[in-house]
């Protein structure tokens, strides 16, 4: 199984979400762009698993204490790979932001004493908008073409949940495994 921890996000934060893409889309000539559902922020990537180890995952979660963050979202940004592009909205710096990063790492540090593999990347907390993103016309950073969100959204985070990821029908589906209230 391929499996991540993520933070899902109810409907009103998603609608929000879908707002600052069609940004991106609207400037950009094709791209694979997040479907609705599939809008999350994720905290470790597990890669493939084997069953076996969701209990141990589970009880590891089951730990995380303390008070749940909340996260504000704004302003777009951009990693580039081979010229294809991610564009994703990233989490502001903050008090919510700290807490969420200290999660993230109890999560880290108690997945490797399991001996599962995790992604080993620096954490940054972004979600992602769209993949594989063709633009229109080249930009500089200060070009009005450039796509530009200036919304923010406040994101309580709540609850972390252990997703599966897998192809169905030619789509991307995540499907929760279990959650973990914070």
């Amino acid at each position: 199984m391929r499996l991540f921890i993520a933070v899902n996000f109810d409907d009103p934060v998603k609608r929000r979400l879908l707002e600052a893409q069609a940004e991106i889309r609207a400037k950009s000539l094709r791209g694979n762009f997040s479907r609705e559902e599939n809008l999350h922020l994720t905290l470790v990537f597990l890669g493939e698993c084997p069953g076996e180890g969701l209990p141990e995952i589970r009880r590891l979660m089951g730990q995380i204490a303390g008070p749940p963050p909340e996260l504000s979202f704004s302003g777009l940004g951009c990693f580039s790979r081979a010229r294809k592009e991610l564009w994703y909205l990233e989490a502001e710096e903050g008090p919510g932001l700290e807490r969420l990063r200290e999660i993230q790492q109890e999560l880290s540090s108690g997945l490797r004493a399991l001996g599962l593999p995790i992604d080993t990347r620096p954490f940054r907390a972004h979600i992602t908008l769209g993949r594989e993103i063709r633009r229109k016309i080249l930009w500089d950073s200060r070009s009005p073409e450039r796509p530009e969100w200036n919304g923010r959204i406040g994101v309580p985070v709540k609850r972390i949940s252990l997703m599966k990821s897998e192809h169905t029908r030619g789509l991307l589906v995540y499907t929760g495994l279990f959650g973990q209230d914070l």
